[in-house]
C-alpha cells in the first residue's frame, strides 16, 4: 500500500491503528480467533483442513502486522517533527 501520506497523516493513521489495536473487542476477537485457528489446525482431519487453518491463522497475523507497520510509521513521523522542533529551537536561540 503506497499512498503518499503527509506527517501529520501518517501520524493520525498511526495513533487509529493503536487506538483499533488496544480496543479490548478486537484484542478479544484477535486472541480468540487465533485460538481458534490452532486449535482447528492440530486437530484437522485432513491436510486441506490443517491448511486452511494454517491460511487464516497467517491472514490474522498479516492483519495485525499491517497495523504494527502503521504504528511504526507515525513512531518515526514524530520523532522526525520533534527532532526538527528541537532543531528549530537550537537555531533561535542567540
Amino acid at each position: 500500500m503506497s499512498v503518499s501520506l503527509s506527517e501529520d497523516e501518517i501520524i493520525a493513521r498511526a495513533n487509529r491503528a493503536q487506538a483499533i489495536l488496544t480496543d479490548p473487542l478486537v484484542e478479544e476477537t484477535f486472541t480468540g480467533l487465533e485460538a481458534e485457528y490452532i486449535r482447528q489446525w492440530r486437530a484437522g482431519a485432513t491436510p486441506e483442513a490443517r491448511e486452511t487453518m494454517w491460511l487464516l491463522l497467517q491472514n490474522l497475523m498479516t492483519f495485525r502486522a499491517a497495523f504494527g507497520q502503521y504504528i511504526r510509521q507515525g513512531q518515526v513521523a514524530v520523532a522526525a517533527r520533534d527532532q526538527r522542533e528541537r532543531a528549530k529551537r537550537q537555531d533561535a536561540e542567540p
